[in-house]
């Protein structure tokens, strides 16, 4: 028969594409159970199998951070920096329905600092062509005034913080999100004619100040 064509604009090669981005600033690509114990699922909204293998197998997950979180934790000798990353399914249970299955990207950060950490989720947004804004918002798996939502417009892709769990630094995204507001093609911006201008700047700011706000403000200013 003939050659098929290329699919268009293919899911799998922008998942190709993520991860080796990921993997090329030192991640490790990890592949976890989607089975995980009661504990796992911190929820009593979850499918639980009727003919499970053993206790730590009995509920489709509903997150991919309990996985991670358990990786990151038989690796806690390693005093080196640390970046597990997955990309798998969470089942999302949907009343008289069979559940969603969503694709997410999700990773782990040891031994680096809150600063380089999120310079990589910056980074990796920025190679997907993605103009993403932060938002601190707190939330009870994070440390207090440590957890940032991530948004492209209105829509929000993820979120990125410091879990109180281990002190880890953990990001998760909904691929098919993410993948939606992605543009392969950058606009070309042309070599200013002229040499810039560079004058130091100095600002006096109250303490728990966003620094986010104060960049935003000077930009649209």
């Amino acid at each position: 028969g003939e050659i098929p064509e290329p699919l268009e604009n293919s899911p799998f090669e922008f998942e190709i594409k993520v991860k080796r981005t990921l993997q090329g600033w030192g991640g490790t690509e990890v592949y976890t159970s989607s089975l995980v114990s009661k504990e796992q699922v911190a929820s009593d909204w979850s499918l639980k199998l009727k003919n499970p293998l053993g206790s730590d197998s009995e509920y489709l997950r509903l997150s991919l951070a309990p996985s991670l979180i358990d990786a990151a934790s038989k690796n806690k000798r390693e005093e080196d920096p640390m970046h597990l990353f997955e990309m798998s399914k969470v089942y999302l249970p949907i009343r008289g329905n069979l559940p969603e299955e969503k694709m997410m990207l999700a990773g782990v950060f040891a031994n680096q600092s809150f600063e380089d950490t999120k310079g990589v989720i910056e980074a990796l947004l920025e190679s997907l062509g993605i103009e993403a804004t932060f938002a601190q918002e707190d939330s009870r798996w994070f440390l207090p005034h440590h957890r940032l939502v991530v948004k492209s417009g209105k829509l929000e892709l993820g979120q990125f913080g410091v879990l109180k769990k281990e002190g880890l630094i953990y990001y998760e995204f909904g691929v098919e999100d993410v993948r939606s507001v992605s543009k392969p093609l950058t606009t070309y911006i042309p070599t200013p004619k002229y040499p810039s201008q560079v004058e130091d700047i100095s600002l006096v700011l109250k303490s728990r100040t966003l620094l986010g706000e104060i960049i935003k403000s000077m930009e649209t200013a």
